[in-house]
């Protein structure tokens, strides 16, 4: 597998409203097209995130599944925001740094948040705070 040395990028498709995140525009037209269609539609190249990918957390952290949980099934990983709260709340206290809010927008941040957060993620080795991780190649929302 070939190793990326530029970062992610993320290109706004005007004609549908949706970004698509690839490390160059040609794979970003491919995956538009292939989701909508359309292989002439023009894009805005918005620049290169700051942060690493979702592929980077996952070769960095190993995630840490709920009790009685089915390994196998990712939802097996993901804390509710409301109905895994106390669960989270008492990780964070014991293992201060393995908690990671996961944003409707993609990201993974480390640390407690509630604004614009879905759930959370734990891990078996603490991040640092704020450290964020999101997208993959190839991610359209």
């Amino acid at each position: 597998m070939e190793t990326q040395t530029n970062n992610l990028k993320k290109f706004y498709f005007h004609a549908e409203g949706v970004y698509v995140y690839a490390y160059d525009e040609d794979y970003a037209k491919e995956v538009f097209a292939q989701e909508f269609g359309d292989s002439n539609s023009d894009c805005e190249d918005e620049g290169e995130l700051s942060y690493q990918t979702i592929d980077d957390f996952d070769s960095k952290y190993t995630l840490v599944a709920k009790n009685d949980s089915n390994e196998e099934d990712c939802m097996s990983y993901f804390y509710d925001k409301w109905d895994d709260w106390d669960l989270v709340i008492a990780r964070e206290q014991s293992h201060p740094g393995t908690v990671w809010s996961d944003f409707d927008s993609g990201e993974k941040v480390c640390g407690i948040y509630q604004i614009n957060v879905i759930g959370y993620f734990i891990t078996t080795t603490p991040g640092e705070k704020d450290e964020t991780y999101g997208h993959y190649n190839g991610h359209l929302c």
